[in-house]
């Protein structure tokens, strides 16, 4: 997947974030649009870094960051709908796709319920920056049919 220029256009077009336990800095996924409105199928998803712990500035994922941590793999992708997997997470399937609301999430199951995620957060437990050791991810997501925010604990 090309990484385009890291540039948040609008607030309303964020399916979510990752927060990690080794500084304020973030990682942001938010849904490209073509001219039409509707996703951008050669390249749906914009990645990229909000150095909080800094001068709160954009910045885009590495290479490595891209290919072995926080990049995701584009599987399926039309004007309407796409599906990923993390690079660095892929048993699970999400689905990017526009609500009832008119905005677009990015969907997934947490046990039997279809949530539309929020946030991330990793936990290191030391390593290196080539070689984290990871202890937990935990995913956010809202229940699509009660609202109700759950979490599902994933263990690396």
């Amino acid at each position: 997947m090309q990484e385009l220029p890291a540039v948040a256009r609008n607030p309303d077009q964020n399916l979510f974030r990752i927060g990690r336990s080794r500084d304020a800095d973030e990682i942001y996924y938010d849904v490209r649009l073509a001219a039409d409105g509707r996703l951008d199928r050669t390249s749906p998803v914009n990645i990229y870094w909000v150095k909080k712990s800094g001068a709160g500035s954009h910045e885009p994922l590495t290479w490595v960051q891209r290919r072995y941590s926080y990049g995701i793999k584009i599987i399926e992708s039309s004007p309407d709908h796409a599906l990923f997997r993390f690079v660095s997470f892929d048993t699970k399937v999400f689905r990017i796709e526009r609500g009832a609301d008119g905005r677009f999430a990015a969907r997934t199951n947490i046990g039997d319920k279809q949530v539309a995620v929020e946030n991330f957060f990793v936990r290191f437990d030391g390593g290196t920056y080539l070689a984290p050791v990871v202890g937990e991810v935990i995913m956010y997501g809202r229940d699509t049919l009660s609202g109700i925010l759950i979490s599902e604990d994933i263990k690396p």
